[in-house]
């Protein structure tokens, strides 16, 4: 069993990055996830066909996002850091289960969960 951790943090640059490859690259695996999922949920950025500078629209409007969500984005950080923290060793077990207990780095894991997220990727 591995004595790694993983820790979920928001990231707003990556968020940004992100929502910027999905404007550039709409149509993936059959679905246009900029106007099925990106427009649907965030109405705010059909203006983006307006303006000048997609990129700064689309980076101030996060920016402006995550602002305005502020408690929403702390609420959520703690309820899924507490799920986290109760199923991590199920999942340790699980893949070392499925890489014949390869020994894992004795290391910290970060991963990201992007809160603009376009109503569930995956």
């Amino acid at each position: 069993m591995s004595n790694s951790v993983i820790k979920l943090k928001f990231n707003q640059k990556l968020d940004q990055e992100l929502a910027w490859e999905f404007f550039n690259h709409q149509e993936i695996g059959g679905c246009n996830f900029w106007q099925e999922r990106a427009l649907r949920h965030h109405p705010k950025l059909l203006e983006i066909k307006a303006v000048k500078n997609a990129k700064v629209f689309l980076n101030k409007y996060i920016v402006e996002f995550y602002n305005s969500h502020f408690d929403e984005l702390e609420k959520l950080s703690k309820k899924t850091s507490v799920y986290l923290d109760k199923s991590q060793n199920d999942f340790f077990y699980v893949v070392d289960k499925i890489f014949n207990n390869y020994p894992w780095p004795k290391n910290k894991f970060t991963g990201f969960f992007p809160y603009l997220i376009f109503a569930h990727v995956f």
